[in-house]
C-alpha cells in the first residue's frame, strides 16, 4: 500500500519524540558548568606553575623539597621523590646538615650502603660522625628539626646541641613476621 506523503511526514512527527525546551536548558547549563569546571582546573594548572603563584611551596608539587618547610599531607610524597635521586638528596641534605659525600658501601648485592654520606651535625645539633645513606640522614635532619628541637624547646626551654647515638651497621639475615629474609 502506497502511502500519501503528507500522511507520512504526520505519522512520522507524531513518533519522533519531542524535545522541550526544559531539556535543551538542562543540556546548555550542563555545558556551560562544564567549561566552567573545565576552566577552573586549567587555571589552578596555571597557578602552580607561576613563577609568582599565592600557593605556599610546602603545599605546591612543583616546588622542590625543602626540609625547613612546615610538614604537610604533601612532605612523605616530596620526599620519597627527592630520597629516589641521589643528587637531589645531598643538595637538600647540604643545606640542613654537615655531611661529606662517601663511596658506596658494597659488600654484596644484599648488603650494601649506596648513597653514602658521613654527617657530622644537623641543624642546631652535633654528634659523632656518622656513615649512612642520604635517605636516612635527610630523616635524621627532619626529625632533628621537626620532631626532637620543638619538644626540647617545650619540656626544657632550651635546645639539644648534642645527639650521641649507638647504632652501628650489621648486614645479616633477619626473621620478621613474613619469615627469614636475605638481610
Amino acid at each position: 500500500m502506497i502511502e500519501d506523503p503528507e500522511h507520512a511526514k504526520e505519522r512520522e512527527a507524531s513518533i519522533r519524540p519531542r524535545v522541550s525546551r526544559w531539556a535543551v536548558v538542562r543540556f546548555v547549563g550542563g555545558a556551560v558548568v562544564s567549561l566552567g569546571v573545565v576552566g577552573a582546573v586549567i587555571a589552578s594548572l596555571l597557578a602552580l606553575f607561576h613563577p609568582e603563584t599565592p600557593l605556599p611551596r610546602e603545599w605546591n608539587p612543583t616546588v622542590p623539597f625543602a626540609a625547613y618547610d612546615p610538614v604537610t599531607p604533601l612532605t612523605q610524597w616530596k620526599l620519597r621523590r627527592t630520597i629516589a635521586d641521589p643528587a637531589t638528596c645531598r643538595a637538600v641534605l647540604d643545606d640542613v646538615a654537615q655531611v661529606t659525600v662517601m663511596a658506596p658501601l658494597n659488600a654484596s648485592e644484599e648488603c650494601h650502603v649506596r648513597n653514602r654520606v658521613s654527617i657530622s651535625s644537623v641543624g642546631e645539633a652535633q654528634f659523632e660522625t656518622v656513615e649512612t645513606s642520604c635517605a636516612t640522614a635527610l630523616r635524621l635532619a627532619l626529625w632533628e628539626y621537626h620532631g626532637l628541637q620543638p619538644a626540647a624547646q617545650d619540656i626544657f626551654g632550651t635546645q639539644v646541641s648534642s645527639i650521641r647515638q649507638v647504632g652501628s651497621y650489621n648486614c645479616r639475615p633477619i626473621r620478621t613476621a613474613q619469615g627469614a629474609t636475605n638481610r
